[in-house]
C-alpha cells in the first residue's frame, strides 16, 4: 500500500465522521422537531372566551311556531349558509369560488321536513345581502323544489300562514 492511499484513507475517514456524520444527525433532529413540534404544541390548554348567543324572542317564537306544526313533523336550522342547504353538480362539486359564493349566500331560517329529510322552505331577510345574492338563492331553492320567504326586519313573524306556505 503506497503512502498516497493510506492518506486518501485517512482523509476519506475524517471526512465522513466530520462532515457526513454531523449532517446526518442534524438533519434528523430538524426532522424530528419538524413533526413533534405540533404535538407539543397542541397539548397546551387553549383559552377561548365565548359569549352565549342569545336567541332574540321573536325568532325563538318563530322557531318554536314552525316545530310545533304537525306533532313536530318539521325542523328549523337557524343562521346557516346556502353552502350547507344545496349540493353542487359533479361537475363543479370541487369548485372552491362556487363554495365561497354559497358560503356568502346567508339564511336566517331554514325549515326541514323530519320525514322526508327535504328542505322545505328558507326564511331570510334578503335585504341585507346584494340583489344577485337574493335572486341566486331563490333560483337554488327553487331547483330543489324549497321556497324562498323574504322577511323583513320590520315584519311580524307571528303568522298562522306557516303551515299553508309548507303545504302550498
Amino acid at each position: 500500500m503506497s503512502i498516497a492511499q493510506v492518506l486518501f484513507s485517512y482523509g476519506f475517514l475524517w471526512m465522513v465522521w466530520f462532515l457526513i456524520v454531523p449532517l446526518l444527525v442534524v438533519s434528523f433532529v430538524w426532522t424530528c422537531i419538524k413533526f413533534f413540534k405540533n404535538s407539543i404544541t397542541s397539548n397546551k390548554e387553549l383559552k377561548v372566551a365565548v359569549a352565549p348567543h342569545q336567541f332574540a324572542a321573536r325568532d325563538l317564537n318563530l322557531i318554536r311556531d314552525i316545530e310545533s306544526l304537525e306533532n313536530q313533523r318539521y325542523s328549523v336550522l337557524y343562521h346557516t349558509d346556502l353552502d350547507q342547504i344545496v349540493d353542487l353538480a359533479e361537475t363543479s362539486k370541487d369548485d372552491e369560488e362556487m363554495h365561497r359564493e354559497l358560503r356568502k349566500c346567508k339564511l336566517d331560517f331554514v325549515v326541514i321536513d323530519n320525514h322526508t329529510s327535504e328542505v322545505k322552505m328558507a326564511l331570510t331577510d334578503v335585504s341585507k345581502q346584494p340583489a344577485r345574492y337574493a335572486k341566486f338563492m331563490s333560483t337554488a331553492l327553487n331547483s330543489i323544489g324549497a321556497k324562498l320567504v323574504k322577511l323583513r326586519t320590520d315584519q311580524s313573524y307571528e303568522s298562522t300562514g306557516w303551515k299553508n306556505l309548507l303545504t302550498a
